[in-house]
């Protein structure tokens, strides 16, 4: 039989190939094929993050980022309720940064859970106003909800912003989007 393919890469965006002369993006397409060719799915290279992440955890389980990243990993094998806990776990642990918040907007507008999604990404951008990180989940949510019939999240959102003046410079599209429902 054949050798077993190798393990996954730890990161998929941050383990390109090591191939001189080759852009970002190239590299990125090239692992990608690598990794056809070799048969490591999609799912196994998931997988291969929530190991490493847990890992991290398990090693030093006071920090807060490899909760925050293995819950960015789980909605991808359909693992919401995990994602969501990793976030608490996150927000828990550093209730002032706005990541921990901000990826739990993330996972409750992956899972329709729009009210819920608005109340995070207004606690992350009250942490980081001027992060744009915060500002893009908000044009997410509101794109999501306004299809749906959750209209409190996007008269939420709206009262934050009519409440919250700083930060809303150069922010004019998240704006536009919250008046055009």
């Amino acid at each position: 039989p054949p050798p077993p393919p190798p393990p996954p890469p730890t990161h998929p965006l941050h383990d390109a190939l090591p191939i001189s002369g080759v852009g970002w993006p190239e590299a990125v397409k090239l692992r990608g094929e690598a990794e056809k060719l070799l048969g490591i799915t999609r799912e196994a290279r998931l997988n291969h993050l929530v190991q490493t992440y847990t890992q991290k955890i398990e090693s030093d389980p006071g920090k807060p980022s490899p909760y925050e990243l293995r819950a960015a990993v789980y909605p991808d094998l359909g693992e919401y309720e995990k994602a969501l806990a990793d976030c608490d776990e996150a927000i828990r642990i550093q209730p002032e940064h706005y990541d921990g918040w901000l990826r739990r907007a993330e996972v409750n507008r992956s899972s329709k859970r729009y009210a819920a999604a608005a109340d995070d990404a207004v606690n992350g951008i009250r942490r980081d106003p001027l992060r744009s990180w915060g500002w893009d989940e908000l044009n997410h949510i509101v794109g999501a909800a306004k299809d749906t019939d959750e209209l409190s999240a996007i008269d939420q959102l709206r009262r934050f912003l009519e409440q919250n003046a700083t930060g809303l410079a150069g922010h004019a599209e998240a704006l536009a989007n919250l008046y055009q429902i």
